[in-house]
């Protein structure tokens, strides 16, 4: 499971799809560039304490570094102008702060299919992304946080469209009554922000299966378990076969100026965001590293118990582990079998990470008293290697 990426220049094949693949990404170092270049930071820092709006994109499809940016914005204490980021990331589940990764996802795919995980500051459900969605965030001062109009406002741009969408109570939009945007929010001491989704012609089948976990039904947790809903995207409603996520891009960027700003909104307020410039504040840099360690992503997670039995034919066996912040305070794993001694096993998991290695490894302090407990303890380590595939980082 990759801890991190790059940007645009620097993904694999595996995460782009040709397909959709958004204009708006492949063209972003052509637009604005020509007045931004190596000082758009300090303009962004500029226009964020003179500009009554501003329209910002992210050249990054990098979570941490789109993350990181979110965190440094909502840590200011002067924000003046109202902004809208939007931006996009390769293949990732993102996680809400309180969430725990073993219930909301399945850690086994993520590895499979190259699927970044990662942990946001704001609260709610967990997410997945790709290069089908797209990421609105908006940031205000904290006394003008209103995401109903937020909300209100990306329907009245979808609807200019032909697309019919309505509005939840947890300000959500669906489309024929299916989700197409889910909202989190975060509230700092002068800063709040409200950012959700858009599914624009995202992997459908990919989304579902990243988000569905085997341990759930075995995991007894604190923490926020996300609320499930059926989904679908804006390309399979859309009265316009051309829909892209660039469209869907650039006419919230516009809509979102004309909003704030009527009719003298100007193309100088939309920004685009580059990750290699050198004028990066060292908070941005810090705190994308920060995001893609071990610590923040799985170690941020409640406390949890984990009770999980197995059947064969000699018997049962049955592993019980109590884990908080990712790490395994006490466990034991009993079988019925009276060939196999596993007396060893509690005091070598315990303060260890979860993680499949180290159940595994534990099992080589077993000790057996004929080939038929030789014979168990093989059982018992391939059920827990093929059902049990706690996390795939260590570090």
């Amino acid at each position: 499971m990759r801890g991190g990426s790059g940007d645009l220049l620097g993904c694999t094949m595996r995460q782009l799809r040709s397909s959709i693949v958004p204009t708006a990404l492949r063209s972003l170092r052509n637009i604005h560039n020509s007045s931004l270049s190596l000082n758009a930071w300090k303009l962004l820092d500029e226009e964020r304490n003179q500009s009554k709006a501003l329209v910002l994109r992210s050249q990054s499809i990098d979570p941490f570094w789109n993350l990181a940016f979110e965190d440094w914005i909502s840590n200011k204490k002067d924000l003046k102008a109202n902004i809208l980021f939007l931006w996009q990331n390769g293949p990732t589940v993102v996680l809400g702060r309180n969430q725990n990764p073993w219930i909301e996802c399945n850690l086994r795919l993520l590895e499979e299919k190259d699927i970044t995980l990662a942990r946001r500051s704001s609260g709610g459900g967990t997410v997945f992304h790709d290069l089908g969605n797209l990421n609105c965030t908006f940031f205000t001062a904290r006394d003008k946080h209103d995401p109903k109009k937020n909300a209100s406002f990306l329907q009245s741009c979808l609807e200019s469209i032909g697309l019919p969408v309505t509005i939840s109570k947890r300000n959500d939009l669906f489309l024929y009554g299916r989700k197409i945007s889910g909202s989190a929010y975060r509230l700092t001491s002068h800063v709040a922000y409200h950012h959700c989704t858009l599914l624009v012609d995202t992997e459908l089948k990919t989304l579902g299966s990243s988000l569905r976990s085997p341990l759930k039904s075995s995991i007894v947790a604190k923490g926020v378990e996300s609320i499930s809903s059926p989904v679908t995207n804006l390309i399979t409603h859309s009265p316009s076969s051309t829909i892209t996520v660039d469209s869907v891009s650039e006419l919230i960027g516009k809509q979102f100026l004309t909003w704030q700003c009527g009719e003298k909104n100007n193309e100088s307020s939309q920004l685009s965001l580059n990750f290699r410039d050198q004028h990066v504040p060292a908070y941005v840099t810090d705190r994308k590293q920060q995001l893609g360690e071990w610590q923040w992503r799985f170690g941020l997670t409640p406390q949890f118990n984990l009770e999980h039995s197995f059947a064969f034919e000699w018997g049962m066996a049955n592993l019980s582990l109590n884990v908080k912040h990712g790490i395994i305070q006490s466990g034991a794993l009993l079988t019925s079998s009276k060939y196999l001694d596993l007396d060893t096993f509690p005091a070598t998991i315990q303060g260890q990470k979860f993680h499949k290695d180290v159940i595994l490894d534990a099992l080589e302090g077993a000790s057996w008293s004929s080939v038929e407990g030789r014979s168990v303890l093989e059982d018992v380590r391939n059920q827990l290697e093929d059902h049990l595939i706690f996390s795939c980082v260590l570090h």
